[in-house]
């Protein structure tokens, strides 16, 4: 171990970096649930919530595409402003954007269909402000690694990845209450949940704001300073220079791919899947099974992913993660008809996300030099959300003219890009 990563390490375990680094982890959790049961509310809802101000059927899927380019669009930003004022300024600024994204959506809801001309773009903008929600819930599992050491760092990550779960469960079902509190503004049923996600939004910026001091990112910053026993400190790079420092990393430029491509994958086939099963003539309630497993192990077992992957290394981890990938594909290629062979195919691929997800962004984190390290992951982050918009929005097609079968198919070639990648890069675990 070279003098300065000894350095690093003494520093990393030392009593009051671990006491942080717990109390940021826990903040972090609970602000993940919080914050998360609105974002939870508003993709469960979104689609719904574009058919009644849009009135029309083919505008539905509108929601999932404006959300994630304000995912992808505040994600960059939000970084930057980690880099300049710590985490704790980001993530609640990210959170509260998620609010006003909020308020515009049920302002959406309020001025009714009879006013398209206002109404539409207020949905519009609320879904893209609403994002930002969405772009702070990514970089709360980036937060959790600031001061970890290596040796834990997957493991922290994951279990903020984890605490999304309940968002994910509990937001589809805020339906029922929403309609009663909805009622009590005399607005229509769609907007309660907006209206009781918007709470757990507040709650998860306040969380932050107040719970995330030290902040863990200025913390590991004047940590690493010291490490470095006096050297001068180096200029933060532009954004192109970011980019062209990635691409010279190969473990950085490896680890990016395969992040962006692994959520391309899920995306991708998930998208579409509902629209299979009801070609097939599955029931709502069956599609709704499908894709609560399919949910399950995507995050589910994240804190046991974080475990294998500080256990046997980052690498090896998203390599067994695009390995349960192919299988899920190979369970959609062949499914037809057969809800229990798409569930399991669905199940599988959401665990094969998890995989690839927590190991891959604990690798990114590990390759990025200490001084782009955040703008790396919001860079990250930007790109996996754009590229997965794209093929959400080719999956359609690809639908229509060749069937599910063949999308699997082509998601499988994408898959076997990312072994092709990733394979030369055992050496570094």
């Amino acid at each position: 171990m070279s003098v300065q990563n000894q350095a690093v390490a003494e520093w990393q375990s030392s009593a009051d970096v671990v006491r942080a680094q717990r109390r940021s982890v826990g903040v972090l959790f609970a602000a993940q649930i919080l914050g998360g049961l609105g974002i939870g509310a508003g993709v469960a809802m979104g689609s719904l919530l574009a058919e009644e101000v849009t009135q029309d059927e083919a505008l539905a899927g509108i929601s999932r595409t404006m959300s994630t380019l304000g995912t992808a669009a505040f994600a960059v930003p939000l970084v930057m402003l980690a880099a300049r004022r710590g985490r704790r300024f980001a993530l609640t600024t990210g959170w509260a954007l998620a609010v006003i994204g909020a308020a515009t959506l049920v302002s959406s809801i309020a001025v009714g269909r009879s006013t398209p001309l206002v109404s539409v773009p207020l949905l519009m903008v609320g879904m893209l402000v609403f994002g930002a929600g969405q772009a702070a819930n990514l970089q709360s599992r980036f937060a959790a690694t600031d001061l970890a050491p290596p040796r834990t760092r997957a493991r922290s990550l994951s279990l903020i990845v984890w605490a999304t779960t309940v968002g994910t469960v509990l937001g589809p079902n805020l339906a029922a209450p929403g309609e009663t509190v909805a009622g009590w503004f005399g607005l229509p049923g769609i907007a309660g949940p907006y209206l009781i996600g918007s709470v757990g939004l507040v709650l998860g910026a306040l969380v932050s704001w107040i719970g995330l001091r030290p902040d863990p990112l200025l913390v590991a910053r004047d940590h690493t300073v010291r490490a470095s026993r006096g050297r001068p400190e180096e200029p933060a790079l532009a954004r192109g220079e970011v980019v062209r420092t990635i691409w010279q990393l190969p473990l950085l430029r490896t680890a990016l791919i395969a992040v962006v491509l692994n959520q391309t994958v899920m995306v991708t086939v998930m998208t579409m899947a509902p629209v299979h099963m009801a070609h097939h003539d599955m029931t709502l309630p069956m599609v709704g099974f499908s894709l609560s497993l399919h949910t399950l192990g995507m995050f589910a077992f994240s804190p046991l992913v974080g475990m294998v992957a500080d256990r046997i290394g980052e690498v090896p981890t998203v390599l067994l993660g695009t390995v349960i990938t192919l299988v899920s594909l190979g369970f959609c290629f062949v499914a037809g008809d057969s809800m229990v062979l798409i569930t399991v195919g669905l199940f599988l691929l959401g665990l094969g996300w998890s995989f690839g997800m927590v190991a891959g962004s604990a690798l990114l984190t590990r390759a990025a030099p200490e001084r782009i390290r955040a703008q790396v992951q919001g860079f990250s982050d930007t790109s996996m959300n754009l590229v997965a918009a794209l093929g959400a929005a080719a999956a359609g097609p690809v639908l229509a003219l060749w069937g599910y079968p063949w999308l699997s198919a082509i998601a499988a070639v994408v898959v076997v890009v990312i072994i092709v990648l990733v394979l030369p890069q055992r050496r570094h675990d």
